[in-house]
Order: structure tokens, then sequence, then C-alpha cells
């Protein structure tokens, strides 16, 4: 949807057209915006926030001895959470086993995915 802003009352309008600023020139930038939107082009904050996760997962010593590992641990919970399946599993030094709820968001993830690495 385009709009248009109309000079006395500063109110988006939609046309159906173009988009222009209040001095009824076309907005490069607003245009932009939309020719991005069409494309299909994350926004710079999402592609900020990848950046910020892959750094915080290069950070963890499991992940530098075991990446492969890691990330497919971490593809698995996601597809455990899709699916609401929760995961018991063993961590062996301490001998104990612990049940981890489907949660994307949260401990147990982390502790499905950096759980005793090799």
């Amino acid at each position: 949807m385009r709009q248009t802003l109309a000079a006395p009352e500063n109110k988006p309008q939609t046309d159906g057209a173009t988009v222009q600023a209040i001095d009824g020139q076309p907005d490069a930038k607003l245009r932009g915006v939309e020719i991005l939107q069409e494309a299909r082009v994350p926004p710079k904050s999402l592609l900020k926030n990848l950046y910020a996760r892959w750094e915080y997962l290069a950070d963890q010593e499991a992940f530098r001895r075991a990446p492969g590992l890691i990330l497919l641990r971490l593809i698995s919970w996601r597809i455990r959470c899709l699916l609401q399946q929760a995961a018991i599993i063993r961590l062996p030094r301490w001998g104990i086993q612990m049940f981890l709820p489907a949660e994307w968001r949260g401990l147990p993830k982390l502790i499905f995915a950096f759980r005793e690495y090799r």
C-alpha cells in the first residue's frame, strides 16, 4: 500500500499510485523501502540480530570444539520445539538425567545444545 501526504493536513492518504512527500514530489527513501520489502530483503536489524547470535555461538567453548555437533543439536532442538516434543538427556559426568521441556527460548535449549561435548 502506498501513501501520500496531503500538504494542508499532513495526514496519510492512499492513492494507489506512488509515494509522495509533503511537497508533492516522489519520496525516494520511502519508495526504496517498498522495493526492498517487495524483494524480501531482510531489514538491517534482522541481519544484526543474526550476526549477534553467530558471535554468541562463536564465543562458546563447546561450539569452538565441535561446531557441527552444536549446530546439529540446535537444529534438532528447533524441530523438537516445533513438534512440541520434550527431551530427556543424560549427563554422565554428573550421573544424572534431565527432563527438558520443548521451549525454544530459555535454558532447556542451552542445556540441550551445549551439554557435555567431547
